[in-house]
């Protein structure tokens, strides 16, 4: 049956909105969260510094330089790190993501939770493969990643305050960022594979943000394709279920697996 004519006199229906250029709104993303970060890593850290700067200075002894200060407050200064990704995340969807379309769930909740952990732990798997893959390759010491040592200096200040901030606190932060954010942008646009890509790198960018001492540049981009592959399977998932809830799930797996595996390692 042919669809009714529209009445006489009636106005034109309006065409379909053009989605955004996603790559506009991720610059603004990026600004946004770099500042974020900026500001609120400054407000919770420097304090924690002063503060052990006053303790060297009420105990008597001398003041050590600045770097010797972050060691000395290095398992406070993780946790504020870390809830600076939260607070970040946060802020992001509050003042960007809420004004996406909001994503059509696409599995049921225990299918998609099913999946989630699968596939958290199996990137957890690959990429620790991965990494002593490139150990071999580089032929240096063990693939460490730049955030071992912070996470290992509050696993043995607070072992219950690590897993809350590895497993949850952070894979909450990261994906409302990374996943809810800027790939949900993409994915409102039609872009889905590009935003995959882009927002994957990202991810990888803020946990190596540069090559370090005493690793080669080898070492470094095998980090970044490691930890880029893990912002595509969280991705993956996201855009599978349409649900954040499975991405963070699929994070906190994957962290959890890797805090397991440090246990049982005796790191």
């Amino acid at each position: 049956m042919s669809e009714p004519a529209p009445a006489p006199g009636a106005p034109p229906p309006l065409p379909a909105p053009r989605p955004s250029n996603p790559w506009t709104g991720l610059a603004l993303d990026v600004v946004l969260a770099v500042a974020g970060i900026l500001i609120v890593s400054t407000l919770l850290i420097a304090p924690l510094v002063a503060i052990e700067a006053f303790r060297q200075s009420a105990a008597g002894q001398a003041i050590a330089d600045g770097d010797a200060l972050v060691q000395a407050a290095l398992p406070q200064i993780t946790v504020a790190a870390i809830v600076t990704t939260l607070v970040v995340g946060l802020l992001a969807w509050w003042l960007r993501g809420r004004r996406l379309a909001p994503p059509a769930p696409r599995l049921s909740l225990a299918g998609a939770s099913a999946l989630a952990v699968l596939a958290g732990v199996l990137v957890q798997g690959i990429a620790l493969a991965a990494m002593q893959g490139l150990q071999a390759v580089a032929g240096e010491g063990p693939a460490t990643p730049s955030n071992a040592a912070p996470i290992l200096a509050l696993q043995q200040a607070s072992p219950v305050l690590t897993w809350l901030m590895v497993v949850v606190v952070a894979p909450l932060g990261e994906e409302l960022l990374f996943r809810r954010v800027m790939l949900h942008r993409f994915m409102v646009a039609g872009r889905a594979l590009a935003g995959l890509v882009v927002t994957s790198l990202l991810f990888a960018a803020t946990h190596e943000l540069g090559q370090g001492d005493g690793h080669s540049l080898l070492h470094w981009l095998g980090l970044i394709a490691v930890y880029t592959g893990m912002g595509m399977g969280f991705g993956a998932v996201y855009l599978r279920t349409g649900r954040l809830s499975s991405a963070v799930l699929a994070h906190a797996a994957c962290n959890a697996t890797a805090m397991a595996a440090m246990a049982f390692s005796g790191a």
